[in-house]
């Protein structure tokens, strides 16, 4: 079982985070003053963030800022940065792995985690039904 401990971190082994059955909460795209109105950064890319939440309760919370790049004539979601979250994950032996190492997997965890098509379904961007050539992961 999952127990949510008094500093607000979820304290789980990965394997058991992997586990974890993990849903799209909401996503946005980040509001900033850029000339014309554009929604992008300096590449041409809209940037935004997204998070996620577990389904089991105490609720697991992992979000992180992304980039939709329409470069090169291809539309793709990319994670920028390391994720945040208020999971703490843990050794076998029963000694958590820090915050820092925690981010490293989380990110590394983001490479084989379907997000991409929920976050262009949720905030109307172009993704693999509606456009040539779609949002790729």
């Amino acid at each position: 079982m999952n127990t949510l401990s008094k500093d607000g971190y979820v304290r789980l082994a990965l394997d058991r985070f992997l586990s974890e059955e993990i849903v799209h909460l909401y996503s946005g795209i980040e509001q900033r003053d850029f000339p014309n109105d554009e929604l992008t950064d300096n590449s041409g890319s809209v940037i935004g963030y997204t998070e996620w939440v577990s389904v089991r309760v105490p609720t697991i919370s992992v979000g992180w800022d992304w980039r939709f790049d329409r470069a090169g004539h291809q539309n793709k979601l990319i994670a920028v940065g390391y994720p945040r979250s208020n999971l703490m994950l843990m050794h076998g032996r029963g000694a958590q792995l820090g915050q820092l190492e925690t981010e490293k997997l989380l990110k590394n965890w983001l490479e084989f985690f379907d997000w991409q098509i929920p976050v262009c379904q949720a905030l109307h961007l172009p993704n693999p039904d509606s456009i040539h050539p779609p949002c790729q992961v």
